[in-house]
């Protein structure tokens, strides 16, 4: 009977280290008396290495699972082998550590998203890369490649999820991201098994959607609230995203004075952006209820029309493009949840019975324009969505007839004149 191989990862003290106190963390594959060793990208002193492998790692407990998932992505590998030996094991697990697992999947993934921008999917992808990694390490005894989720794997995450006190959005969330990731494996020839998502296969959780939209008299009533300072800030810019369709913050930050043209703000949505191979501007009529906020909050000159990015000019952008952007979503998130604190601020004194954010801007949006008799097509078309039907696929721009009947509908609780157009 053939040995079979042994795996561990064992602090390199092999060589002198001249200069540093730290040595490199590698595993170790030992067969019929010869050993070989893979790097890994972690290097520690002896003192922190002796508690990351003892039985209480504490704070060192993600190193101490980080070890012990290279172990089982190695016993994997080796698993898969029909006929073992360590000149093909060098091949397939340096090509694992990249393509094979789910974690190196996710790797790479969030890789490119940090390099083109998209900061904010890959910090959702970190999420769930860290999610399937401390999943595979508490169900699995072996390695867990890519090629090995399936059916039985996704329920066994679902579950696993639901015990963990994890919501139904935040595991649906984390799923979407590993469907993306087999997306991409199949694409590039390195999924060999089923595809397992979709009808009379696994199907990912949908969350019940709570109320979001207010209705017409709580919009008035946060429109009519008596503040100063901070509060009426804040009130002013959730009411702006709200005459603005339900902007997407990120994009109410990002836009310029050059956006603004012939009485209308013009820009290229920043989610769909990169994904759409038609880019389609998304116009934004000023009326005469948008023109005095964007007066009264504008900072003037040729850049960004609100100062909420205004540091991102101190860096470098073509030589530092993951800081720039992780810097910019810090930026957006910070605005977004200091309107969102001031809101629920006002809403709890107004008594409204929801927590009033951002989203329930785009929300209400839709919902008073429905209210007030704008068709579901020309909705569609307004906002952008995608998410009802097609008949956006189809629908001609709007007329400025159009635009204005939606300004109009937007202020109905108000007894003003009708909105027109600005000219700035």
């Amino acid at each position: 009977m053939k040995s079979l191989p042994t795996v561990k990862v064992v602090l390199d003290r092999r060589y002198e280290k001249k200069n540093a106190d730290t040595f490199p963390a590698k595993l170790r594959v030992t067969y019929q008396k010869k050993q070989v060793y893979f790097k890994t990208k972690h290097s520690f002193t002896e003192k922190d290495w002796e508690k990351i492998i003892s039985d209480k790692p504490d704070s060192f407990q993600d190193y101490s699972d980080e070890i012990k998932e290279i172990e089982k992505q190695a016993r994997g590998v080796i698993k898969s082998m029909p006929d073992f030996s360590l000149d093909l094991l060098k091949k397939k697990f340096l090509n694992s550590s990249d393509t094979r697992t789910i974690t190196g999947s996710f790797d790479l993934y969030i890789k490119e998203l940090r390099s083109n921008g998209q900061i904010g999917n890959a910090i959702n992808n970190e999420g769930a890369r860290k999610s399937f990694k401390k999943f595979i390490l508490k169900k699995f005894t072996e390695g867990c490649l890519l090629n090995e989720v399936n059916i039985p794997f996704l329920n066994q995450y679902e579950t696993w999820m639901g015990e963990q006190g994890k919501t139904t959005s935040t595991t649906a969330m984390y799923l979407r991201a590993l469907r993306c990731i087999v997306k991409r494996a199949i694409k590039q020839g390195d999924f060999q098994e089923s595809y397992p998502f979709g009808k009379d296969k696994f199907q990912i959780p949908e969350a019940r959607n709570h109320k979001r939209a207010l209705s017409e008299d709580e919009i008035a009533a946060i429109y009519s609230y008596q503040c100063t300072g901070a509060r009426e800030k804040a009130r002013d810019f959730w009411y702006l995203i709200y005459l603005c369709g339900g902007i997407n913050v990120q994009d109410l930050c990002r836009l310029k004075y050059s956006d603004i043209k012939r009485g209308k703000i013009e820009y290229l949505r920043s989610k769909t952006a990169r994904t759409k191979k038609v880019k389609t501007k998304i116009s934004i009529l000023i009326t005469n209820e948008i023109s005095p906020l964007l007066s009264k909050y504008g900072q003037g000159g040729d850049g960004y029309i609100f100062p909420i990015l205004n540091e991102l000019k101190n860096i470098e952008k073509e030589n530092n493009l993951d800081e720039y952007y992780t810097r910019e979503k810090q930026l957006v998130q910070l605005f977004i949840h200091w309107i969102n604190d001031h809101l629920k601020a006002i809403a709890k004194d107004l008594k409204i019975d929801i927590p009033v954010t951002t989203m329930v801007a785009r929300h209400s949006y839709a919902s008073q324009l429905l209210r007030s008799g704008i068709s579901i097509s020309e909705i569609s078309k307004k906002m952008h969505d995608g998410n009802i039907n097609t008949t956006m696929n189809y629908l001609g721009d709007l007329t400025d007839e159009q635009e204005i009947k939606m300004a109009n509908a937007l202020t109905s609780f108000k007894s003003k004149p009708q909105a027109k157009v600005v000219n700035l």
